[in-house]
């Protein structure tokens, strides 16, 4: 992502996240689109992923719990965190220039594993654009 911000970035106001083992259909791009249109100071939009193809023991039991309970999960997260969401590292907007000026990932000092590279991005990512005044939403779409 960081190689597409700083190469390309500069030319788009957002850019859309996705993931090969989740599903985002046209109705809930446009709604995205549009949320992060009317709301100049929202730097990113979550969406809840919808899990398909698993094929695994483990997998299928997370795509059935998605299912039966994604929804009603998502809806209170939205509410619960309000402006200050977080991020899953896919299946969301995020207005490029916020992202490209707040989430520049630090170098930690010290030994791996609490040194070093930060490995596990986008729940910081979220806290980066939160911490310059960004909102982060989930919208259960």
């Amino acid at each position: 992502m960081a190689e597409w911000v700083t190469g390309y970035g500069g030319d788009y106001e957002c850019m859309i996240v996705l993931d090969a083992d989740s599903l985002m259909g046209a109705d809930c791009l446009v709604s995205l689109t549009r949320r992060m249109a009317a709301e100049p100071g929202l730097g990113l939009i979550q969406t809840l992923p919808t899990i398909i193809r698993a094929n695994t023991l483990y997998s299928r039991i997370q795509q059935f719990a998605n299912h039966c309970f994604g929804p009603i999960y998502a809806s209170g997260l939205a509410a619960w965190h309000g402006y200050s969401s977080n991020f899953w590292g896919h299946n969301a907007i995020i207005r490029t220039k916020a992202f490209a000026d707040a989430c520049g990932l630090p170098m930690l000092e010290g030994k791996a594993p609490f040194g070093g590279h930060v490995m596990s991005h986008d729940f910081m990512e979220a806290a980066l654009l939160r911490r310059a005044g960004w909102g982060c939403v989930l919208i259960p779409i």
